[in-house]
């Protein structure tokens, strides 16, 4: 392993989440209080949501050019449009402004995620899903808890600023970073569609992404609105302050944080369908049981352990589709299956957060939480949710799909 490439990509990685957790904190947080609206804060992250209809157009800019050059000139445009967010006096340009540069966060996530893949060994999977995700959420953990304290005390378009900067350093750091060039010697004409086709032939014929893709839905249709509506629960239905919606934040991060800990002590045991279901169903249950108390100690105490199950579940999804992809069509894949989950995240956030507004967020938070597992378990009882712990990979010669030989 390449110390100095891990180190750079690690810290870049962490730079490019802080600034999205803070500036996606302090925009939902404003609108929030400025609208007292949950639909409007719903929209905020349905916007965030759905550019990944296009994640597979990403995927295929990933795959043909420089990851760390992706991420780079992506980073910078990303910074550009938040700093100019700060300057937007009305809520529509504000929301103008973050629907592009959601655009410019999918394409982010899509590259930071092949370069993950790419600078790891094969068995290096699960380490590396630790390593990101223990960065994505010491970013959760920290963004909430600062932007909780300096929301009150600066200005929007200083927040905004400093949201600007941290993917600035980003791309500072990303300089140290030297991939290896994967990138196709011809230089013919990127198609697009015929890329995309062959992703989409992959993953029907690859039963663990499959899998995946099953999960995916059962998760997106029923909780979508899952964390657009933390700060309705916490500011509406137990009356806290903006510090303990940003603690609440804090400790759900702890949580991942320690689940995360946990996985990387599993190591391969990780990838087991009784893990990730058992994960799963604890995340579930957590969410019903937000729907039946008001205590907030005991809402933190909750969701820190659910969290804790949910990112020991996540890695183990991660490894499984990281150890499941040819690495010449990774971008595609990964923007394939991340296309699959956008529409049913963008309507349940939308009809999760009006329903939120009429019926109280305690109830959506108890009946998706429901309807979610009962729908996973009839998935798994029927047979459609397998998991195999080594996957037979996929020759891509001449953009048809067929097992590869030698595979032993």
């Amino acid at each position: 392993m390449d110390r100095k490439n891990t180190t750079a990509f690690f810290v870049s990685y962490l730079l490019s989440a802080f600034g999205y957790e803070f500036v996606f904190f302090v925009s939902i947080l404003q609108i929030f209080k400025a609208t007292g609206n949950p639909l409007l804060a719903g929209l905020l992250t349905a916007f965030t949501v759905l550019p990944k209809l296009f994640s597979p157009f990403y995927g295929v800019i990933t795959d043909r050019f420089r990851k760390e050059s992706v991420f780079r000139t992506t980073s910078v445009a990303v910074g550009l449009l938040i700093l100019l967010m700060g300057f937007a006096n009305s809520l529509p340009l504000r929301f103008c402004f973050w629907f592009f540069i959601s655009f410019g966060l999918a394409m982010i996530a899509n590259a930071r995620t092949v370069m993950m893949a790419e600078l790891l060994p094969n068995r290096g999977y699960v380490n590396g899903n630790v390593g990101i995700l223990l960065s994505l959420n010491v970013a959760k953990f920290l963004a909430p808890l600062l932007g909780g304290v300096l929301v009150s005390h600066l200005p929007a378009r200083t927040l905004y600023f400093l949201a600007a900067s941290f993917y600035l350093l980003a791309v500072l750091a990303s300089r140290f970073l030297d991939l290896a060039d994967r990138v196709r010697a011809d230089r013919e004409p990127i198609d697009f569609m015929q890329q995309i086709r062959t992703a989409l032939r992959y993953v029907a014929g690859n039963s663990n992404l499959m899998a995946l893709r099953y999960l995916l839905w059962t998760k997106a249709l029923f909780l979508g609105s899952q964390v657009s509506l933390y700060v309705v629960y916490v500011k509406s239905y137990l009356g806290e302050s903006d510090f303990r919606y940003g603690l609440f934040l804090t400790v759900i991060s702890v949580g991942s944080i320690t689940g995360a800990i946990i996985a990387s002590f599993l190591g391969l045991r990780l990838r087991s369908l009784k893990v990730i279901v058992a994960g799963l169903t604890f995340q579930y249950a957590a969410l019903v049981g937000l729907g039946f108390i008001r205590s907030y100690p005991a809402a933190l105490a909750l969701m820190f352990a659910s969290s804790a199950c949910f990112y020991i579940a996540a890695i183990a999804l991660h490894s499984v589709r990281d150890t499941s992809t040819e690495h010449s069509i990774r971008g595609t894949v990964y923007g394939t299956v991340s296309a699959i989950g956008a529409p049913l995240n963008v309507g349940s956030m939308l009809v999760g957060s009006w329903l939120a507004g009429r019926y109280g967020v305690e109830k959506v938070y108890a009946v998706g939480g429901t309807l979610a597992m009962l729908s996973m378990f009839a998935i798994v009882f029927a047979g459609k949710f397998t998991i195999q712990h080594e996957t037979e990979p996929v020759d891509l010669q001449d953009g048809e799909v067929r097992p590869a030989r030698g595979w032993t």
